[in-house]
């Protein structure tokens, strides 16, 4: 049987409880070895500057202690739910010897772009709209997956029940409205009793008190004076089942709150939205049409009616167990660990490579340019049908800064590799030592297991020497390139023999264009016989020969004139030819 994969769980002091303990419950519920590390103030996302303080002093200590736990625990995952966190966990996975995938929880509608900057291998989020919003920031689509709603696994469950059904146990009719007064004192509790009386038509309302007993008071008083149609409740373990029956829940917007009500599939009334955090909720709830905004008690009548008079939430959308969905990723992520890590890797050295082959092809094009002539040598060119060889374009000029970037990040990645390299020859030590140990023992299993444990440990410590001397080899073709971009000018680079200048040709259509046609030959060829010798004859002589012989055409013009018959036939055959 194989060893059950480790995850490590960050949380910290931004994180939602409800979120987080929901994650840990699946996570165990999975099998995975599991342990917490608390980051502390580290992932708060405060604007002020004693935010930005705590978050800086705050994530060099938390990188420092975390990295301890991480080499006592060698998890081979890590869960967080802060993108500051997660931005830690990043920086120590990359200078880590042992690798691990970083796996970000977004219990936020609409994510940040803060997100972005973590760099995490994987990324799970509420819904599509999430999706979109974190893939604009800049990551890619592949490392995006929406799970549902992520918080308490009771509303998660209640959600996927019949709410007909569940109305029919609790003598509930007609549209059903749930309050969250849990929180709001006896003061507000009445005042928002009050304007929701005012409401027409059959509605009972459900309030959720929870352990808040001045508002249960008030509520106690003021209701049967309304003549409403409510019930109350509080702390029971048939709370989801009740917010399971509302078509309507009006909560204030926080993380706990909107998490129920999504994951029972009610659509939403926010109430006062007071802080940053809760307007972002509250907008990015009314931007997917399942939520609306009321911005004190006196507008919630209004804002509930237009939310009843439309359609309910779909019953498809409820019921989705998102930290348990999150378990499952989590567990098959850390059970493919070094995959995961190999095709990080493999996406950043693709475009490091890629530039290092255009360095090199510089040097080699300037390295050739500078060698003295001597056998013969081709340099290009060809007939006027172009079948001859055409001389290559010169290679882009690197750029300096550019180079010296990817020399830094070969730099980084030689060290890293370099820990892999120690920490896999400990490892094969060790696991040596436990094999020796086992068999001495006689217990063959153990042995057997410590021998496999440590013929994987060789194998990695075999792929960092490869990818060692090749990153040595990267190392070299930048050191040769900023050499020859060091010794060539900008001006000793010649253009691509491609680029013509404007109105010019290549040096076939040249000589095409060059070439005279039939017509213009034959003209030649007659002015040129006129200049002959045969024809500066005197008048004189012409009409003695005229008065002797009769007339004809002499030999001279015979011959010209079969010139140029032969000329043009010759001609006509050259043209037909083609």
């Amino acid at each position: 049987m194989s060893q059950a994969p480790s995850v490590l769980v960050l949380t910290s002091s931004g994180s939602i409880p409800g979120v987080v303990t929901a994650v840990l419950a699946a996570l165990q519920a999975g099998g995975v070895a599991l342990r917490a590390y608390d980051g502390g103030h580290v992932g708060s996302e405060g604007g002020g500057a004693i935010d930005w303080v705590m978050r800086t002093i705050g994530g060099d200590v938390l990188e420092h202690q975390l990295g301890r736990e991480v080499e006592s625990f060698r998890p081979d995952a890590l869960v967080c739910f802060e993108a500051n966190a997660a931005r830690v966990a990043c920086e120590l996975r990359d200078g880590s010897a042992r690798p691990f995938p970083v796996l970000a929880v977004i219990q936020d509608l609409a994510p940040s772009a803060s997100w972005a900057q973590s760099e995490a291998d994987r990324y799970f989020v509420v819904d599509d709209e999430a999706a979109v919003q974190l893939e604009d920031h800049g990551v890619a689509g592949g490392r995006i997956l929406p799970v549902g709603c992520i918080g308490e696994i009771d509303y998660a469950q209640a959600g996927a029940l019949n709410r007909k059904t569940l109305k029919k146990r609790f003598g509930l009719e007609d549209r059903v409205v749930l309050v969250e007064v849990e929180g709001l004192g006896a003061e507000q509790s009445g005042q928002l009793a009050l304007q929701l009386s005012l409401l027409s038509g059959d509605i009972t309302y459900l309030f959720d008190a929870g352990d808040d007993t001045d508002a249960a008071a008030a509520l106690r008083v003021q209701v049967p004076i309304l003549d409403m149609k409510a019930k109350l409740f509080g702390r029971t373990a048939d709370a989801p089942f009740l917010w399971r029956c509302a078509d309507a829940v009006v909560t204030r917007a926080n993380g706990m709150s909107l998490g129920r009500a999504i994951a029972v599939g009610a659509k939403v009334v926010c109430l006062s939205p007071s802080t940053g955090a809760e307007t972002h909720l509250a907008n990015a709830l009314e931007e997917r049409g399942r939520g609306a905004i009321a911005s004190n008690a006196l507008m919630v009548g209004s804002a509930l009616e237009r939310l009843l008079a439309n359609a309910t939430v779909p019953e498809k959308a409820a019921g989705i167990d998102g930290a348990a969905v999150v378990a499952d990723a989590a567990y098959l992520v850390a059970s493919q660990r070094q995959d995961i890590i190999h095709e990080r890797q493999a996406a950043q050295s693709a475009g490091r490579k890629s530039e290092v082959e255009d360095a090199g092809q510089f040097a080699a094009w300037a390295a050739k340019a500078a060698t003295p002539a001597g056998a013969l040598e081709d340099l290009g060119g060809g007939d006027a049908s172009g079948s001859a060889g055409r001389a290559e374009a010169a290679p882009k000029r690197p750029d300096a800064a550019r180079l010296r970037r990817l020399r830094l990040e070969i730099e980084e990645r030689k060290a890293q590799v370099a820990r892999t390299i120690g920490d896999a020859q400990k490892e094969t030590a060790s696991w040596d030592q436990e094999r020796s140990k086992a068999e001495s023992l006689g217990n063959a299993g153990l042995a057997k297991k410590a021998e496999r444990n440590g013929d994987l440990e060789r194998a990695r410590m075999h792929n960092a020497l490869a990818e060692m001397a090749g990153l040595q080899a990267e190392e070299a073709s930048l050191d040769g390139a900023a050499r020859a971009a060091a010794a060539v000018p900008p001006s000793a680079q010649p253009a691509s023999p491609a680029r013509n200048r404007k109105g010019s040709g290549t040096s076939a259509n040249r000589k095409a264009s060059a070439r005279p046609s039939v017509a213009e030959e034959l003209d030649r060829l007659r002015r040129q016989a006129e200049k002959s010798p045969a024809k500066k004859k005197t008048a004189s002589a012409k009409r003695k020969t005229a008065k002797k012989k009769p007339k004809k055409k002499s030999k001279k013009g015979a011959a010209v004139d079969d010139e140029l018959a032969a000329l043009k036939r010759k001609m006509a055959r050259k043209r037909g030819g083609r």
